[in-house]
């Protein structure tokens, strides 16, 4: 089964989870049948697959035998079964294998593990890909006993990061268990279930994860909370996406009519900026930024910060002097309510004990007073009172920063514009 991610999905998490500068699905999150009282189907198993040899001495011991044999003895070590796919063909996964896998230290790290690798493009090799629907080599499945997906890193990887990835998968960390676990422990949680599904389609177990799709159906069919008003935002694309294969030709009206029928601010909040970033993956840049100003009308407390921040950077990055005045002054709006969060952070709270902020906050915080000072700068030319505000605020990038020449250079600038003969 092959399932692609859909179109809104994946911008809505652009959104929420990334600078739109990203304009990328991410997804991260994990599996539950188990917690619905339904029993999780061990995948079906080629019956014999051709041993691998063993590694040579120092790298990599692996497992000289079946697949379906590699999953028993798994069961009786109790671990995990590390499946390698490194075709022959590809010159990342022989990399792969003579410069991961054959260290020794890598050999000692995955000692615990039955590790079998696919090198080939036989039948049973293909049979096992497609088990885990593996199409991006070189990959590392890394399956339960029961041959269910743990977890998957796709592509080449170095052997720092990949003890990283070792230990957090060992840990439990953002694995298909840990979310599984999440959701068990409130299963009428639909935001953890959502978050399950991610995991699911993160790592490729497409089944499962359209069942917890169909779970969160189940629990609330009429889209009345923000995980179901998402779904049916989803089914509305589907439809626009089925009328035509060519965006230009999608009539987005009803999508339009759909979110401002949302009655949840955070529902509408999350529509409005996943359709600004599928604008600006098309390159419709003023069509982005109305919405992205839509979704500012809605945007929950703990987003004004960070979203607010990224918006803006975003815009003035890719601003090619058509702003109009309303879109150059929600940038300015954007990037003061967000470093206002920022020096927020920075104060004594309401019984006057000191904000716990980190050795960095002072750059930090000088960044973000940056970018208003940017904003006004770019979009203040002939307005002397943001150009003065703007001046105040570079001094105090200055003073948080003094270190850092561009502050400098544009304290030079603003101090120019507002004096230009001296």
């Amino acid at each position: 089964m092959s399932t692609p991610k859909p179109v809104f999905i994946a911008a809505v998490a652009a959104a929420l989870a990334l600078p739109p500068s990203a304009l990328a699905a991410p997804a991260s999150a994990a599996t539950a049948l188990a917690l619905a009282g339904a029993a999780v189907a061990t995948p079906a198993l080629p019956a014999a697959l051709t041993p691998a040899p063993a590694a040579e001495e120092g790298g990599v011991k692996w497992f000289e035998g079946t697949y379906n044999g590699a999953l028993a003895t798994a069961r009786e070590q109790e671990t995990l079964v590390l499946i390698a796919f490194v075709p022959d063909w590809s010159e990342y996964s022989r990399r792969m294998l003579d410069e991961v896998y054959a260290d020794s230290d890598v050999g000692e790290l995955l000692g615990e593990m039955v590790c079998v690798k696919y090198e080939g493009d036989d039948l049973h090799s293909r049979q096992v890909s497609k088990i885990y629907n593996i199409e991006t080599y070189p990959s590392i499945v890394f399956a339960r006993a029961d041959g269910q997906v743990e977890d998957v890193i796709f592509g080449f990887i170095p052997i720092d990061p990949l003890f990283g990835e070792v230990e957090r998968i060992r840990g439990g960390e953002n694995t298909v268990s840990m979310f599984e676990q999440v959701v068990a422990e409130d299963p009428d949680d639909l935001e953890r279930r959502y978050a399950l599904y991610e995991k699911l389609n993160n790592v490729l177990a497409y089944g499962r994860a359209a069942e917890q799709l169909d779970a969160i159906r189940t629990a609330d069919p009429e889209g009345e909370t923000v995980v179901g008003s998402r779904l049916k935002t989803q089914e509305i694309w589907d439809t626009i996406q089925a009328a035509s294969d060519d965006p230009e030709r999608w009539d987005l009206a009803p999508l339009f009519t759909h979110l401002e029928s949302l009655e949840l601010d955070a529902a509408r909040f999350e529509g409005w900026a996943g359709l600004g970033n599928f604008h600006a993956s098309y390159g419709r840049m003023a069509a982005s930024r109305d919405a992205f100003a839509k979704a500012w009308a809605h945007v929950p407390d703990d987003q004004v910060m960070g979203w607010g921040f990224n918006v803006a950077n975003w815009i003035m990055e890719n601003d090619e002097g058509d702003l109009s005045l309303e879109h150059q002054g929600f940038v300015i709006e954007l990037s003061e309510k967000a470093a206002a969060r920022a020096i927020a952070l920075g104060e004594p709270d309401d019984e006057g004990n000191p904000a716990e902020t980190g050795d960095d906050y002072a750059e930090w915080l000088a960044n973000r007073l940056d970018q208003v000072v940017r904003c006004k700068f770019l979009y203040g030319a002939d307005d002397e009172r943001l150009l003065a505000q703007a001046l105040e605020t570079c001094r105090r990038t200055i003073e948080l920063a003094p270190e850092n020449p561009e502050y400098r250079n544009r304290l030079v600038m603003l101090q120019a514009r507002l004096e230009p003969q001296g």
